[in-house]
């Protein structure tokens, strides 16, 4: 992907001569609000650049932003273990998603939209005999794209189904079960909402109680 540094970028640069000079946490508070984009855009503009803004913590400090600004659950992305290119494609996700969607309609006209749907990168099959899965009514995929929220059988799951990105997914694995309330009502939606960078809150919405 071409990147054409913006003039405000340029900018930046022309007042930073000695960017090897400024300690890490410094560029970290400079650019926790740039656009990823616009972080990978300053780091083409000279060698010093590159070589000062293509540093792990960075690129860690960016996705984080990240996931604040477009409500992402950020134990979706494993930082303890992405390497530079995997945390640089994770937070450049969103505009890469946006461009592949620009390119796909990129010939519609109101009398002949595109409707052809998208070819996954990557599914996951589940055997609908699978205990885990009969009895389903409900699934909502964690913001982030690594948690997957089923609601049947009486239980709310919460499911792992793998880094994101990562192409060799080994299958779902259950980590969280509550119990839901026993009677004849029926999961309408379920509503995941982040609190914070490790807590999930989920709403419950049924046909007969309202929210639980």
């Amino acid at each position: 992907m071409e990147n054409h540094p913006t003039d405000s970028v340029q900018a930046l640069s022309q007042l930073l001569k000695l960017p090897e000079e400024l300690p890490t946490e410094l560029w970290i508070e400079m650019i926790k609000d740039m656009e990823p984009r616009d972080v990978l855009s300053l780091s083409a503009v000279c060698r010093s650049l590159r070589s000062t803004l293509n540093q792990r913590d960075i690129w860690i400090s960016v996705l984080r932003s990240l996931c604040r600004r477009e409500g992402l659950f950020q134990p979706s992305y494993s930082l303890d273990t992405m390497d530079l290119e995997a945390l640089q494609r994770a937070a450049l996700g969103p505009y890469r998603w946006d461009r592949m969607i620009e390119k796909h309609h990129a010939n519609d006209t109101e009398d002949s939209p595109n409707l052809n749907e998208l070819e996954p990168i990557l599914t996951t099959e589940a055997s609908p005999c699978d205990p885990r899965i009969t009895g389903t009514t409900r699934l909502r995929l964690v913001p982030g794209g690594r948690f997957l929220l089923t609601a049947g059988n009486g239980a709310l799951k919460l499911w792992d189904i793998g880094p994101v990105g990562t192409l060799h997914h080994v299958g779902a694995s259950l980590i969280s079960e509550h119990p839901l309330e026993a009677g004849p009502q029926t999961t309408e939606d379920l509503v995941p909402c982040i609190v914070d960078e490790k807590t999930l809150r989920v709403a419950v919405a049924t046909d007969e109680v309202g929210v639980v």
